[in-house]
């Protein structure tokens, strides 16, 4: 794995992830941090709804009609958040920054590609997989950068570095901070790759940080995975 400092290989970008969904690749025994998995669902939220039964006087034969609040209209927004049973889902993450790694940037929900490998943020960039949680829910949250360019550095060139207890803090898309701290890394072969272990479950919420390491060829790229684990906190 080159620091930070030392001269880029130009043969391809350093994040040549192969970092597969859940459903693809079996899971491998590695570093294991568990979050705590008590994974007590919220309690349901149900609403009872009332139907009128008074006689409404002389207009009571009229048909009344349901009243729609119009966004933009006498003082009236329409509600940005989305209703979840047990409370407001968190947004989706909007910018991370991670003082110690010198990481402020934007974030992007990234999917899936062809044969299921996640695909790879920008350059500048990182890449938050939207098919996981959320930062701020229950779970691990998977964000993803790249570790060189052919030009230099990359955005996640000092992130395996990082030492346990260095912040991570997530700004999502209403504004709302997110904080974490790291509690340990793990280096695995791509071609051994944890699913469990980074897609798995948690009863509380986790941040997982993904990018390339390990030896280097010119057919191959990277053959390691580093991966990096934090705690709500």
């Amino acid at each position: 794995m080159p620091a930070a400092d030392e001269p880029p290989r130009r043969s391809r970008l350093g994040l040549a992830l192969a970092v597969a969904v859940p459903a693809l690749i079996a899971a491998a025994a590695v570093l294991w941090i568990a979050a705590g998995d008590d994974e007590d669902a919220p309690p349901a939220v149900t609403t009872r709804s009332a139907s009128p039964t008074r006689t409404l006087g002389a207009r009571a034969s009229r048909a009344l009609r349901p009243v729609v609040a119009t966004a933009g209209r006498a003082g009236v927004r329409g509600n940005d958040l989305e209703d979840l049973a047990g409370g407001v889902r968190p947004a989706v993450p909007d910018r991370i920054d991670i003082p110690a790694a010198g990481v402020d940037t934007v974030v992007d929900a990234v999917g899936t590609g062809r044969g299921g490998a996640i695909r790879v943020p920008s350059l500048g960039r990182a890449g938050w997989y939207d098919g996981g949680p959320r930062p701020g829910e229950p779970g691990r949250a998977v964000i993803i950068g790249h570790l060189d360019t052919k030009r230099g550095p990359g955005l996640f060139a000092r992130v395996p570095r990082l030492s346990n207890g260095e912040v991570i803090r997530i700004t999502d898309r209403r504004g709302r901070l997110q904080r974490y701290r790291v509690v340990g890394r793990a280096q695995v072969r791509k071609d051994r790759f944890p699913t469990q272990d980074v897609y798995g479950g948690s009863g509380r919420s986790a941040l997982v940080l993904v990018t390339c390491g390990g030896p280097y060829t010119k057919a191959e790229g990277y053959r390691d995975n580093i991966l990096v684990y934090a705690r709500a906190v």
